[in-house]
């Protein structure tokens, strides 16, 4: 069907104005005239679409319908007028991210952590209920009068990206942020989001793509065979964890990105926090001796740093000593002064008089050995 001025989808959507058009959809200003408020409509194009990415189309719209976010414009309605598939949305006033970057340039880092851990929040949202954005770009991103960031431009179900590359404008928005797998032909999954979004806290960061060149071919080129640069060799003041979150997200192999855009809200949120996902980790434990962990009896210090008083053992000690030289000699002189011929007392005696000191000797005086001590927490990202 011809989409015109004054168009009305089912009765009820009368077309304003254009404000945009992709490779794959457009999108107009509308008036819901049963409620009387404005909306954005989402219209799919028809010609040479196939009809199971119409049939997609409006599947997820109608899944993106029972979805509430703060960060994710609210999927108001989705129909179909006469073979025509829509989405109703409501309508943002604002700049998109892509014309703020084009003024502001680089964002500060703290500013542009937040924003893109809103976003993920979002769009985690939509990973929850199988969905896929497919297209996450700064474009696709409007920052409203609240200052709020929301994402826009769900339902499009994207059959290769690099066949739908025919406007030099789309081509260019849509293959900067364009995962490997997407490049390759293959099905995107919710890490091809999180490549997206780590493509755009990337260019939050330094004013650059992470990939540029003269081709959206040679681009796509890169996205699969070259390596980013960390964000910090553009911008020296982003930290090192910040560097390992960005380039985590645009790791090639998907099973080395975060696995969604719940992930990664976390690691960016921890960031925030000051720890760093790249040096926590459950503190070393040194090994501890049994032997060190059990106290040495009587070698524990007073709450005034002084030992308790030996004094009477070492006492005890010597008079212990004294009755047994006494007795030794009274067994070999006898009582006169003579020399006694008679056989020596049984030694039970003596063991029986030597096992006071035994018992009573003073405590040993080894110090306890050293405990073990713990690693600390590392500090920094995500």
């Amino acid at each position: 069907m011809g989409l015109n001025t004054g168009t009305v989808l089912s009765g009820r959507y009368r077309l304003e104005a254009p404000l945009g058009t992709g490779a794959t959809a457009a999108v107009w200003r509308a008036r819901d005239v049963d409620l009387g408020r404005l909306v954005a409509v989402k219209l799919l194009h028809t010609t040479g679409v196939d009809p199971e990415l119409a049939a997609r189309f409006t599947r997820e719209g109608r899944i993106l319908g029972r979805l509430n976010h703060p960060n994710i414009v609210p999927v108001l309605a989705a129909g179909d007028d006469d073979g025509q598939p829509y989405l109703v949305m409501a309508l943002v006033e604002g700049p998109s991210l892509k014309e703020r970057l084009a003024v502001t340039g680089p964002y500060p880092v703290a500013e542009a952590v937040g924003l893109v851990a809103d976003i993920a929040a979002g769009l985690a949202t939509a990973h929850r209920v199988g969905v896929v954005h497919r297209d996450v770009k700064p474009g696709n991103i409007v920052c409203g009068d609240d200052g709020v960031p929301r994402l826009v431009d769900f339902g499009i179900a994207r059959a290769g990206d690099l066949t739908t590359m025919t406007s030099a404008d789309v081509v260019m928005g849509t293959a900067a942020y364009l995962s490997p797998e997407q490049a390759r032909g293959e099905v995107p999954g919710p890490a091809s989001d999180v490549y997206a979004l780590g493509c755009v806290l990337f260019e939050l960061l330094t004013g650059r793509q992470p990939f540029e060149a003269e081709s959206a071919v040679a681009v796509a080129y890169q996205h699969v065979h070259d390596a980013p640069v960390a964000p910090s060799e553009l911008r020296p003041e982003v930290p090192a964890a910040l560097d390992g979150i960005v380039l985590r997200c645009l790791a090639k192999p998907p099973a080395d990105r975060y696995g969604d855009a719940g992930a990664l809200e976390q690691a960016l949120r921890r960031w925030q926090s000051g720890i760093d996902d790249a040096t926590v980790a459950l503190p070393a434990l040194t090994p501890i001796d049994a032997t060190a962990v059990l106290p040495v009896i009587g070698d524990t210090a007073e709450p005034d740093g002084h030992r308790p008083s030996r004094r009477p053992l070492v006492v005890a000690a010597c008079l212990a000593a004294a009755v047994l030289a006494v007795a030794l000699i009274t067994a070999t002189t006898g009582h006169d002064g003579s020399a006694n011929t008679t056989t020596p007392p049984s030694t039970t005696a003596t063991t029986v008089v030597t096992t006071v000191p035994t018992t009573a000797a003073p405590p040993s005086t080894t110090a306890p050995a050293p405990r073990g001590k713990h690693g600390k927490h590392g500090e920094g990202g995500g």
